[in-house]
């Protein structure tokens, strides 16, 4: 799902026969890198950010304007 909502990779996906336990471990282990974590920690913050929009007050919103309070 991470790599829909950012329109890219930033997770590698292990698939059916790709699902191998050493290159599962080669990517954890790219991921220890502090510089590698980082980007995809940005990567996942952005992703958070685009799918935030402001639901309370949108809900609030809604709510008052169903009741004429608007």
């Amino acid at each position: 799902l991470p790599n829909l909502l950012a329109g890219k990779q930033i997770v590698r996906e292990f698939l059916q026969n790709d699902c191998k336990p050493a290159k599962m471990a080669i990517e954890l282990l790219r991921l220890l890198d502090p510089n590698e974590k980082n980007l995809q920690i940005q990567e996942f913050n952005q992703i958070r950010l685009s799918l935030k929009k402001s639901a309370g007050n949108q809900s609030a919103d809604a709510i008052f304007s169903h009741f004429g309070l608007l």
